[in-house]
Order: structure tokens, then C-alpha cells, then sequence
């Protein structure tokens, strides 16, 4: 018997709806809105996490040792400091130091070339360093082999190159242990990089650069190109949390070799999670921003219902005469609010859908739906239209069939 009344009361109220189309949809109009803002928000919010959090990951531990410029040390700096620049031996210190909670030690050399093959030639960046700098960079190797320890040792001259060396120089020919002309002189060709692919369009140059890489031994380019043992290095961190201790214990080595503090460790850890506080507070800003859209279409509801009720005070003192409970009455308002808020909340999380969508093309990010999103929309949206429809439900319910026949 219950369940037959349900069935009518909830036939009822999809009726009034669709008899009152413009009303109902009037009514839903911020309930569409909010959800629909909500959905977008965080679909783009998600799509920024994801790629901040993919530029965390590379960054967040990675620690630079850089040389402090004469200009900027004191005079009583200038005079202790006996070493200029960061050098190779400051490397060689750091990884004979046997720190575990450090890894991918890495030193760098750069210069930039033209590299020519057949009467294909272009300049690029030539990187000296070590297979660590591979693993640092995210390169991957695509054909042939990495540095081996001779290479270093005997400063070989080999090379890896990147995908774009492949294409524009080789002209996608098998390049391994072909000559690559680097300068002026005649470097074999050990190894291909793996295409990089960029993640958006706005990054094409980035792609571009590190596609364009010709990297050789560390060795190789002290002694055969630059002529000097002034390098780049940085290190990893296992740790985060323990990152001041493990930078204490690199700058005590530091000190022993080189005598003075002239240089700096510099690591993007802060501002990353300044940026990250940033972020979540703009998060909470925008979800705020769309549950208060939310509570102000549930007010609209509120103001509909009660102006409905009054329009059908006659009907309900007429269902109360002819045996229709207060509950019966109090379950159709809220059925009828609830069924308003589920079909705004419905449509809302298509019209989002879409403009989500929209938004990856505009954007050029991976925007992606978020499921528990949309399910905590619809249901935020449904207790919206029960908490909405319950003052006018039980205002409705109590109404004396007596005086409801009367009323004109």
C-alpha cells in the first residue's frame, strides 16, 4: 500500500513539473548553474594539480650548488676565497663522501655548437656530463648504449644524441656509430635519446630544446672542449623531510675542500610549497563560490514552494478531506523539490561535462571529469532541494482541510 502511494505522490510531482515547465526550470536555473560551475572548477583545478604536482615531482628535491660571484662577496670573502667557481672537484668530494641521503650527483658542462653530418648542420646545445644526468633529466635511450667508465676516462669522443638530431641531421637515417661533426671535430655517435613529448602546445619550444640535446662524457667536454673543470651540480634528496640536516652535512664537505663558504644550496622546495598553500586556498575559494550558488538556488526553491502552496492550498484541503495524510502531503512537496533539484542537478552536470571539454581545447590541459565530483554535486544538489522544500512541506502539511475548502 505504501509503496502504491509513493508511486502516485512521485507521478504527482513529475506532473506538476511538466505542467509548470518554465517555472521548474526558473526554479532549477542556480542549482544548473552551481553544479555546473562546480564540475568545471574542478575538472580544471584537478588538470592543474595534475600537471603542477608532475612539475613537483621533477623539482621539489632536486638541490643546486652554486658559486657566489666575487661581485656579491665581502671583502673579507674575496679574500679567503681561493677557488673560482664550482669545479669538478667538488663534485668528486661530494660522491667519495659516501652520503646516502643523496643521489643522482651530477655535474654539468654546456656550450653551444653547430653539429654537422653529410651537408645537414645545425647549432645546438652540447651537454657534457654522466649517465646520472640522463636519469635527472628524464631522458630515456632509444637505440644503441650509454657513457661507459672508459669514456670518461680516456674523455672518448662519443655522443648521444637527441630526437630532433635524428630527423633534421641524420634525416631519421640509423645514426649509431656513424661521425657526428661537432666544432671541428669528428664525435661517434653511441646512442639516440627518446622523443620527449611535450604535454601542451604552449610548450613547444621546451620540447623542442631538450629534443635538440647532443650530450657527451663529462670528461670529453673538460678536456677537449671547454678547457676547464668549472661545472653545474646538483643532487637529489631523498627525503624532503630531513632536507636541512642532509644540506648541512653537504655544505661540511663543501667547506673541507673548498675552505670558504662561497657558495650557495639552492633548492626549489619553498616555493613550491608556498605554491601549493596558494593553490589549496584558491581551491577553497572556488568550491565556495559554487556551494554558496548552490544555497541561494536552494532559497529560490524555498520562495517557489511556499508561492506554490498557496496556489494549491484548495487541492490539498481537498486531498486531506478525501483521507490523503499530513504525511502524504509533506512527502509530495518534498518529493516535487527533491525531483527539481535532481534534474537541475542532472542537467547541471552536463551543461559542466561540456564545458569542461571546451575548456581542455581553450586551455590546452587534460581536463578530466572527476566521478566523485559530480556524485558529491548531485547529492549537494538534492539535500539543497530537500532542505529547501521541507519549510514549505511541513507549512503545507498542517494546513486544516476546513479552512484550505474556504480559501479563496
Amino acid at each position: 500500500m505504501k509503496t502504491v502511494v509513493f508511486k502516485q505522490i512521485l507521478a504527482e510531482g513529475i506532473e506538476q513539473i511538466y505542467h509548470n515547465r518554465l517555472r521548474s526550470f526558473l526554479t532549477v536555473l542556480g542549482i544548473i548553474l552551481g553544479v555546473s560551475s562546480l564540475i568545471v572548477m574542478f575538472s580544471i583545478i584537478n588538470a592543474g594539480k595534475k600537471r603542477s604536482m608532475d612539475w613537483m615531482k621533477r623539482w621539489i628535491n632536486k638541490v643546486s650548488v652554486n658559486y657566489r660571484p666575487l661581485s656579491r662577496m665581502s671583502k673579507e670573502e674575496k679574500t679567503h676565497s681561493k677557488i673560482f667557481g664550482i669545479t669538478y672537484f667538488d663534485y668528486e668530494a661530494l660522491k667519495a663522501s659516501g652520503i646516502k641521503d643523496i643521489y643522482d650527483i651530477t655535474p654539468v658542462q654546456s656550450s653551444w655548437d653547430k653539429v654537422k653530418y653529410g651537408d645537414s648542420e645545425i647549432e645546438t646545445q652540447i651537454t657534457g656530463s654522466i649517465n646520472a644526468y640522463l636519469t635527472d633529466e628524464e631522458f630515456e635511450l632509444a637505440q644503441g648504449r650509454c657513457f661507459t667508465s672508459d669514456d670518461h676516462e680516456y674523455a672518448e669522443k662519443v655522443c648521444l644524441i637527441g630526437h630532433t638530431i635524428l630527423q633534421k641531421v641524420f634525416k631519421s637515417q640509423y645514426p649509431v656509430d656513424k661521425y657526428l661533426k661537432i666544432g671541428s671535430e669528428n664525435y661517434r655517435v653511441i646512442g639516440v635519446l627518446k622523443e620527449y613529448i611535450v604535454p601542451g602546445r604552449g610548450n613547444q619550444r621546451w620540447g623542442e630544446w631538450r629534443n635538440s640535446r647532443v650530450v657527451i662524457p663529462i670528461q670529453t667536454m673538460m678536456y677537449r672542449v671547454k678547457g676547464d673543470k668549472v661545472i653545474e651540480l646538483s643532487y637529489r634528496i631523498k627525503e624532503i623531510s630531513d632536507s636541512e640536516t642532509i644540506n648541512e652535512n653537504v655544505k661540511e664537505i663543501l667547506l673541507r675542500r673548498r675552505g670558504y663558504e662561497d657558495f650557495t644550496l639552492d633548492s626549489n622546495t619553498q616555493n613550491i610549497l608556498e605554491f601549493q598553500k596558494t593553490q589549496n586556498m584558491w581551491n577553497a575559494i572556488l568550491a565556495l563560490i559554487a556551494i554558496v550558488s548552490l544555497v541561494v538556488s536552494g532559497i529560490g526553491i524555498t520562495n517557489i514552494m511556499l508561492a506554490t502552496m498557496k496556489d494549491r492550498i484548495k487541492e490539498i484541503g481537498l486531498k486531506k478531506s478525501l483521507g490523503a495524510t499530513s504525511g502524504n502531503i509533506k512527502l509530495q512537496f518534498l518529493m516535487e523539490s527533491s525531483l527539481l533539484s535532481l534534474m537541475g542537478g542532472l542537467a547541471g552536470v552536463l551543461i559542466g561535462s561540456v564545458f569542461s571539454f571546451f575548456a581542455q581545447k581553450s586551455i590546452d590541459m587534460e581536463v578530466a571529469v572527476n566521478i566523485p565530483i559530480i556524485l558529491l554535486a548531485l547529492l549537494f544538489a538534492i539535500a539543497v532541494g530537500v532542505i529547501s522544500g521541507f519549510y514549505p512541506a511541513v507549512k503545507a502539511s498542517n494546513i486544516v482541510p476546513v479552512e484550505a475548502l474556504r480559501y479563496e
